[in-house]
């Protein structure tokens, strides 16, 4: 769940035997729980590639991100 600078979730906002609590949100890294990193061949258009390239030296690890990121948004909706 994704929430912005002092936004609380919404159980927080419900539930009476959270009142008085004090709560923190920490923002991590969780690569490395995410397992071994696996080697895999994928082809794309070479224009996405160039567009890619173009954002960063490290085509794996954006690749990667980008993944991270949908998953996250599908698991949302």
């Amino acid at each position: 769940m994704s929430l912005k600078m002092g936004e609380l979730p919404p159980l927080m906002l419900v539930s009476i035997k959270y009142a008085g609590f004090i709560w923190g949100v920490v923002e991590m890294d969780v690569s490395r729980y995410l397992g071994k990193a696996e080697k895999i061949n994928v082809t794309l258009p070479s224009l996405l590639i160039y567009r890619i390239d173009a954002r960063t030296k490290n085509r794996s690890g954006w690749l990667a991100e980008a993944a991270i990121e949908k998953i996250a948004r599908e698991n949302r909706a």
